[in-house]
């Protein structure tokens, strides 16, 4: 079939259509539209997904986590500069209520190897949201990659309290937020 041709190629059982291409509609011979239609409908299954797995967990680990989110949206939908800062500060406290779900504090130390000795108290947040992906096994290189996912995370939730943030960060900081702390997350 030539790439100007307006018929679709055919593709097999497996969804792939000649020489083991994707099915997935060619931007070479489709419209724009049919394509931005596409890439549309994908970007919403993938937050319809993330949301109901999101939502189910925090569902499970506090009926809190839930009331937090709420919370953040209608100050996000203010959008101004103090509802932003509350929101943020709400988000900054989501992350902490996951962690004491995931990993409440301990007065020893956590032990990653035989070297490093993590402190897990309270005010550890992020040392004991380490400690939990430890604690799940997760491979260092993605223990690594989680840590600092949250701790740039959470250093823009406290910025925003200190210092004026746009709509438009404060709520991709906000979706950023619920999916890394959700219990589902797994490392």
């Amino acid at each position: 079939m030539t790439s100007g041709s307006s018929d679709p190629q055919p593709t097999s059982a497996h969804g792939l259509g000649p020489l083991g291409t994707s099915s997935r509609p060619s931007t070479t011979w489709l419209p724009r539209s049919t394509t931005n239609s596409w890439f549309s409908e994908l970007q919403a299954s993938l937050f319809a997904d993330t949301q109901e797995k999101v939502d189910g967990s925090l569902a499970a680990a506090s009926g809190t986590a839930l009331e937090k989110i709420e919370r953040i949206s209608d100050r996000l939908r203010d959008g101004d500069p103090e509802s932003v800062s509350q929101a943020l500060t709400t988000c900054r406290r989501l992350i902490d209520s996951s962690a004491d779900y995931v990993f409440p504090a301990r007065d020893e130390l956590y032990k990653i190897g035989d070297e490093v000795g993590l402190k897990v108290g309270p005010q550890q947040v992020l040392n004991r949201l380490q400690a939990h992906t430890h604690a799940c096994v997760a491979s260092k290189s993605r223990r690594d990659r989680l840590r600092r996912t949250l701790s740039d995370l959470y250093a823009r939730c406290s910025a925003g309290t200190h210092a004026e943030v746009t709509i438009d960060e404060a709520r991709f900081i906000f979706l950023q937020t619920c999916r890394p702390t959700s219990p589902s997350a797994r490392p």
